[in-house]
């Protein structure tokens, strides 16, 4: 039968068909069996019987292997439609052409309108290039193929997936890609939370103070801390997933063995450890190393926790070598320094203290202070030693931790020795106004004894003139005399005025002392009270070198103190001049003198005398035991310095209540006679032109009456500025030149120097009654023959006149 049949779906279809086919067939079955006999007709039916046997035992099959095909294809439904993992069916062109009821519900679609949908509508946009990579690699390739990416729900919620997806063929042969789809969202999930905590703890671990270092098992870098960065002077991005030894090829045998004993579960530490770079160089550290673990508690590496303490090594010994600094500051410390605790209980003292108090340490330490408690305040005290020396102190309490407890730091400064000078101070500043007082009186003494030796100076010539003139008048002359003596001594006692004052230089003469004392005595005789009686020996006959004014204020020191220390109770006053030589035992007690011939003076009295401590200092510049308005403390200081200036010492012995005694001694001379300044010498004379000069008329007047009486030629001025006109106008007319030094306008020493321009060898003699600005050096430097202090002697005049013109090569003879 070649007809094609309708193929049937049913039991009653399939009887239907059947019987249809059996009709066609009967009609042929019919005109075959008519022709065949009876036995081939039995063996027909039997064919046929069998035949019918055959194919109910085939029906009876087929229907035990269709109801095994509906059991399976039940089977595959539920293990297709209800598997965990979404299936689907993709066509060529990307449609999908069957699913699973998983597939639909990861989608939150039905399967019905999920079919024929394309599968990129599915998929985040994102993500659509990684599933055309992944289609292509499962084209090209026979290889079944695996990606992760992101799809999307019906209603836009997005969802990661795993794509598992492998070529095959539909029932036609048309090329299909079967896909399971897994939803991975919770391990995605799952892993960020794993890398955000990763990230944390790699943040962690970089930003911890500490220096931090996580290994893996194999000792490979997993994280460094910055600290750890930058403790061991490395670069994160240089060490991460290296291995620990390649970064530090120095790593001692030691830490080795210690980080296999941390992988092996132990923890490990050292607070002071070292190690030597490869450079040579010393790191020292403290560290700690200990296993990390999973979460399964299985190892997974090591972390180190350490701490480079090279710097803080060197800082400590720096901090030990400055407390063992200040430690050392503190003992040498000249000032005292007490630590109490708020109570005022010592507790601490510097070995300056314990000098301060005059105690030992022990003893000091916890007892009490022993004044009240002035904070933040500089104050005085007064501190006695147990020798009973007292001392001034300054102190200043502040607030201060001993042991972490509250205390009081007390510093202590010795300012005995400040506050004597404090009042030495005074006592020198009292001095000093004593000194300008004296000062002033010495620039007052100045102009006192320019003007006085001008006085004088008329005095003193016309005296000396009017000698010369008297013939056989021993009355008149001796009057005379008697006034020129009295010129003499007030010239003296200018010149004592100024060495007073320091503005005179002393010159030394030849001296019979014992004149001097007898004028004294007769001086002091009339200042003392009628109950001091005054013994008086004078025997010495020795010239001594020296200046008399000085020799006058020595004794009338001596005498003025003897009549302090007597004016209360009275008593007696002995002076006396002797001869004495000096033996070398004597000289070796006295340091000032050598062994030789010295004439000693003696000042001695009864009066209430001096002690040991007093006697130590009485030569010392203001000291004094009077009270101000009797002594100033020079008087015996000056005494010192004249007899040392003389080459003499003065010594000293005295007894409370008994008397002092004052011995000067004073070398002898080899001076055998003293002149007789009191006789008058003859002048000499001279015939030479000499031009006088003084702005008093009357000092003009007599130097050239005494100049014309020894036969000059005289023309005189009383004005320097007329002088210098006249002598330009005339230079070579005049041999020498007379003036004073001090005159309005124009000084002596200017005019001098204005005269030597004009005529260099022109000689000049000045004449002072006092100046402080022309010396005799200086009058040398100018070019002047001569300074002489007025007033003049005649003798003196005449001769350095004469002197100054022979020395000029007697032009003026040749004139």
């Amino acid at each position: 039968m070649t007809s094609k049949v309708k193929q049937p779906v049913n039991a009653v279809e399939l009887r239907k068909l059947a019987e249809e086919i059996a009709r066609e067939q009967a009609v042929q079955h019919q005109e075959d069996i008519e022709t065949l006999s009876p036995e081939e007709i039995r063996e027909k039916l039997h064919e046929l019987h069998v035949h019918q046997i055959e194919l109910d035992m085939q029906n009876e099959e087929l229907r035990r292997t269709q109801a095994e095909l509906t059991d399976s294809q039940a089977r595959y439904f539920d293990l297709y439609t209800l598997a965990p993992v979404g299936y689907m069916t993709i066509s060529e062109n990307g449609l999908i052409l069957e699913t699973n009821l998983t597939a639909a519900t990861l989608l939150n679609i039905t399967r019905d309108v999920l079919v024929n949908q394309p599968i990129t509508r599915f998929i985040h946009k994102e993500d659509q290039d990684i599933y055309y990579l992944h289609r292509k690699k499962l084209l090209e390739t026979t290889e079944p193929q695996t990606c992760e990416l992101r799809m999307m729900k019906r209603d836009g919620t997005v969802f990661w997936t795993n794509l598992s997806g492998t070529n095959a063929s539909d029932n036609v042969g048309a090329p299909v890609c079967r896909v399971v789809i897994s939803d991975i969202t919770a391990r995605k999930r799952a892993e960020k939370v794993l890398q955000d905590s990763e990230a944390n703890m790699r943040y962690i671990v970089k930003h911890d103070p500490n220096a931090i270092a996580v290994y893996d098992r194999t000792l490979h870098y997993v994280a460094v801390s910055d600290r750890y960065i930058q403790d061991y002077d490395v670069k994160e991005e240089d060490i991460i997933g290296k291995h620990h030894y390649e970064v530090f090829p120095e790593m001692p045998q030691k830490w080795k063995d210690v980080h296999q004993r941390c992988l092996a579960g132990a923890i490990e530490r050292n607070d002071d450890d070292w190690f030597e770079r490869l450079d040579g160089s010393i790191t020292h550290n403290r560290w700690e190393c200990r296993p990390w673990r999973q979460v399964n508690g299985e190892i997974e590496g090591i972390i180190t926790y350490s701490e480079v303490t090279t710097e803080r090594k060197k800082a400590e010994d720096n901090l030990r070598r400055s407390e063992a600094r200040l430690t050392s500051l503190v003992e040498n410390l000249l000032d005292a320094l007490i630590v109490t605790d708020q109570k005022g209980t010592i507790l601490f003292v510097n070995p300056a203290a314990c000098k301060l108090f005059g105690r030992e340490n022990a003893h000091l330490v916890g007892s009490e202070l022993g004044f009240p408690i002035t904070m933040n305040k500089t104050f005085e005290i007064d501190v006695i030693k147990p020798d009973s020396d007292i001392h001034h102190v300054e102190a200043k309490i502040t607030d201060t931790d001993w042991n972490n407890q509250p205390a009081h730091l007390i510093s202590l400064r010795d300012i005995t020795e400040r506050v004597i000078a404090l009042k030495e101070r005074e006592q020198m500043n009292a001095h000093l106004q004593q000194l300008q007082k004296i000062e002033a009186i010495g620039t007052l003494a100045g102009g006192i004894a320019h003007d006085f030796n001008n006085i004088l100076s008329p005095i003193y010539g016309y005296t000396e003139l009017a000698i010369g003139m008297i013939n056989n008048e021993p009355v008149i002359e001796t009057c005379l005399k008697q006034v020129l003596q009295s010129a003499e001594r007030a010239k003296d006692l200018v010149r004592q005025i100024l060495t007073f004052s320091r503005q005179s230089k002393t010159e030394f003469q030849p001296l019979l002392v014992g004149a001097i004392v007898k004028e004294v005595l007769k001086l002091i005789r009339a200042t003392l009270p009628a109950t001091i009686e005054i013994r008086q020996h004078i025997a010495s006959e020795r010239i001594i070198l020296g200046d008399a004014t000085q020799i006058h204020q020595i004794l009338m020191n001596l005498c003025t103190n003897a009549k302090h220390a007597m004016e209360a109770s009275g008593g007696v006053l002995n002076v006396s001049l002797e001869d004495v030589s000096l033996s070398p035992d004597f000289s070796d007690n006295v340091p000032d003198l050598h062994p030789g011939a010295y004439i000693r003076l003696r000042v001695a009295d009864t009066g209430q005398g001096m002690d040991r401590s007093v006697m130590d200092k009485i030569f010392q510049p203001y000291f004094t035991t009077k009270s101000t308005d009797k002594g100033t403390g020079l008087g015996l200081a000056v005494v010192h310095g004249i007899v040392k200036d003389h080459g003499g010492a003065i010594t000293v012995e005295s007894e409370v209540g008994k008397g002092t005694v004052f011995d000067v001694y004073l070398p002898g001379s080899n001076v055998e006679k003293i002149l007789d300044h009191d006789k008058i010498r003859e002048p000499e004379k001279g015939d030479e032109h000499i031009l006088v000069v003084d702005d008093e008329p009357v000092i003009v007047k007599l130097n050239q009456h005494i100049l014309e009486g020894l036969g000059y030629q005289i023309t005189s001025c009383t004005s320097s500025i007329e002088a210098l006109e006249l002598f330009k106008s005339k230079p070579e007319e005049f041999d020498l030149i007379v003036s004073d030094m001090t005159m309005p306008i124009m000084t002596g020493d200017n005019l001098a120097s204005a005269c030597i321009r004009i005529r260099p060898d022109i000689p000049i003699i000045l004449l002072t009654g006092f100046s402080e600005k022309i010396t005799e050096e200086t009058a040398q430097k100018l070019g002047i023959k001569a300074l002489l202090l007025k007033p003049v002697r005649r003798f003196d005049l005449a001769k350095t006149i004469r002197k100054a013109l022979d020395e000029n090569g007697e032009k003026g003879k040749t004139r």
